[in-house]
C-alpha cells in the first residue's frame, strides 16, 4: 500500500473517532448530566427561594407572639412607658430576634409608636424614610378581621425588608382590633450569611427597582416574570441561576441570583473522556482484530494461490507431456500411413506397369478397329489408375510435409478426352446419356469423341 493510501486511511480513522466521540458526548452521555446539573440548579434555587419564604414566615410567626397580648392591646391604648421599658428594648430584639423594625398604629392609622434599628448605626429617623406612609400604600394597616395578617417582602430605601402586619388583639386573640403592629428584618449582611450557613448556597438579592434597564434587559425578563427560574453558564466552572421574588403587591420586589459550582458537567466531562478513551480503545484493538484477520486471510490467500499455481504448473506439465506423446502418436501414426501408401502404391504400381508397357505392346500391331479400340482403353485406364496412384503419393508426401508444388502446361482436350473413357462405357450401360456443356471450339471434339466410343 502506498503512503498516501496510508495517509488517507489514517485520516478517515480520526475523523470516525472524531465523529462517534462528539455523537457519544453530545447525544448520549452530556445530555443526561446537563438535565441533572439543571435539575441542581433548579433545587439550588428552590432552597433559596423555601430559605427566604421561611423566614417571611418566622416573622409572621413572631409577630403573632407580640400582637396577641393583653399588654400589647393597652399599649396602643395609653403608650404606657412600663411596656417600653420592659419590651422595646433592641439590645433584646436585636440580638435575640434580629429585628429591626417595629411599629404599632392605631385604627385611625396614626403611628403610636415605631423605631427602626440597625446594629451598625443604631436608630435610624422614621422621617427620612416615610415608612408609615409606604406602610399604608401597601395596604399593611387594613385589617378587616382578627385572623387577618399579611407578610412578604418590602423594599425601602435602607434596602429590602421582611415585614409582617397583624391586627393588634388579646390574648384569647378576640377584639374588637384596637389597632395594628408590623415587625421587620432587613435584608442585610449578615441575614445573607445566616441563610448561606444554613442552605449551603452562595447567592446574592437585588432590588428589583435598582436595577437600571441596561441590567434588565439582559435578563431573560419574559420567563422571570412567569416565575420560572433562569440558569446561564458563567464558565466552564460556575453555574449562574436567577429567579425573581415577589413583593406584597404581587410585584418583583428582589432579583435572586444564586451561583453554583458545575461538580455535575465536570464529572460528566470526565466520563465522557473515559468513553472516549474507551472508544479509541475499543477501535484500536477492532482495527488490530482487522489487520490480524486481513494479514491471516492475505497469508491463507497467498498460500492458496501458491498451491494452485504449482498444481495449474503439474497440470500444465501433464499435458504438455501428453499433448507431446499425442503429437508424437500421430506423427508415428502419420509415418506409418505413409510407409503404408508407399510401399501399396510401389506394389500396385509394378503390376500396372506391366499393363501399360503390355497394352503398348498390343497398339504396336495390327489390329482390327475394335481390338485396338479396347487396348487403347486398358492403356489410358491403366495410366488413369497410375497417376491416382501417383496422387496417393503425393497426399502422403504433403502429410510429410515433403510435397512440391511445381507448374506445368496440361491440355484440356486430354483431360475430357480421360473423362470420355472412364465414363462413357458406364453410362452406356446404364442407358444414361453423358453429355459435356463446353464451349463451341470443343463442340466437335467432344461430338466425335462420344461418336467414337
Amino acid at each position: 500500500m502506498s503512503a498516501l493510501k496510508w495517509v488517507s486511511l489514517i485520516v478517515c480513522i480520526i475523523i470516525f473517532f472524531a465523529a462517534v466521540n462528539h455523537g457519544l458526548q453530545r447525544w448520549v452521555i452530556l445530555p443526561s448530566f446537563i438535565e441533572l446539573e439543571q435539575q441542581q440548579a433548579q433545587a439550588e434555587l428552590s432552597r433559596v427561594m423555601d430559605a427566604i419564604e421561611r423566614e417571611v414566615e418566622h416573622m409572621d410567626i413572631l409577630l403573632s407572639d407580640w400582637a396577641v397580648w393583653d399588654d400589647s392591646y393597652q399599649f396602643v391604648q395609653d403608650r404606657n412607658q412600663a411596656y417600653i421599658d420592659s419590651n422595646l428594648v433592641w439590645e433584646n430584639m436585636a440580638g435575640n430576634s434580629a429585628i429591626n423594625l417595629v411599629h404599632f398604629y392605631n385604627n385611625q392609622h396614626q403611628l403610636v409608636w415605631g423605631e427602626m434599628f440597625d446594629t451598625d448605626e443604631g436608630l435610624l429617623d422614621l422621617q427620612e424614610f416615610s415608612f408609615s406612609v409606604q406602610a399604608n400604600q401597601e395596604g399593611l394597616l387594613h385589617h378587616d378581621s382578627v385572623t387577618s395578617s399579611m407578610s412578604g417582602i418590602m423594599a425601602t430605601p435602607m434596602g429590602p425588608i421582611l415585614i409582617a402586619s397583624r391586627p393588634v388583639l388579646t390574648s384569647q386573640g378576640s377584639g374588637p382590633i384596637i389597632g395594628t403592629m408590623l415587625m421587620g428584618r432587613f435584608f442585610d449582611a449578615f441575614f445573607f450569611q445566616k441563610m448561606e450557613a444554613q442552605i449551603q448556597v452562595k447567592f446574592n438579592a437585588y432590588l428589583w427597582i435598582e436595577l437600571s434597564e441596561k441590567d434588565r434587559n439582559q435578563l431573560a425578563l419574559e420567563q422571570l416574570l412567569m416565575g420560572k427560574s433562569v440558569i446561564t453558564e458563567v464558565n466552564d466552572e460556575q453555574l449562574k441561576i436567577e429567579g425573581l421574588v415577589k413583593g406584597l403587591d404581587g410585584q418583583p420586589v428582589l432579583l435572586v441570583r444564586a451561583v453554583m459550582p458545575r461538580a455535575i458537567m465536570n464529572q460528566g466531562l470526565k466520563v465522557a473522556t473515559l468513553v472516549s478513551v474507551a472508544v479509541l480503545v475499543s477501535l484500536a484493538l477492532l482495527g488490530l482484530i482487522l489487520l490480524l484477520g486481513v494479514r491471516n486471510y492475505t497469508l491463507r490467500m497467498e498460500a492458496s494461490n501458491t498451491r494452485i499455481n504449482k498444481l495449474v504448473r503439474i497440470r500444465t506439465q501433464e499435458l504438455n507431456e501428453a499433448t507431446l506423446k499425442a503429437e508424437d502418436a500421430v506423427l508415428i501414426a502419420n509415418e506409418s500411413k505413409s510407409v503404408f501408401l508407399a510401399n501399396m502404391s510401389h506394389e500396385i504400381r509394378t503390376p500396372m506397369n506391366a499393363v501399360i508397357n503390355l497394352s503398348y505392346l498390343c497398339l504396336q500391331k495390327d489390329l482390327t478397329g475394335k481390338q485396338r479400340g479396347y487396348i487403347e482403353k486398358v492403356n489410358s485406364s491403366a495410366n488413369s489408375l497410375l497417376r491416382i496412384i501417383n496422387d496417393i503419393l503425393d497426399f502422403s508426401k504433403v502429410e510429410a510435409g515433403q510435397m512440391q508444388v511445381e507448374q506445368c502446361d496440361f491440355s484440356l482436350d486430354d483431360i475430357f478426352s480421360h473423362l470420355a473413357v472412364l465414363d462413357i462405357l458406364k453410362s452406356k450401360d446404364k442407358d444414361v446419356q453423358l453429355l459435356f456443356n463446353l464451349p463451341s471450339q470443343y463442340t466437335d471434339l467432344c461430338a466425335w469423341r462420344c461418336a467414337a466410343y
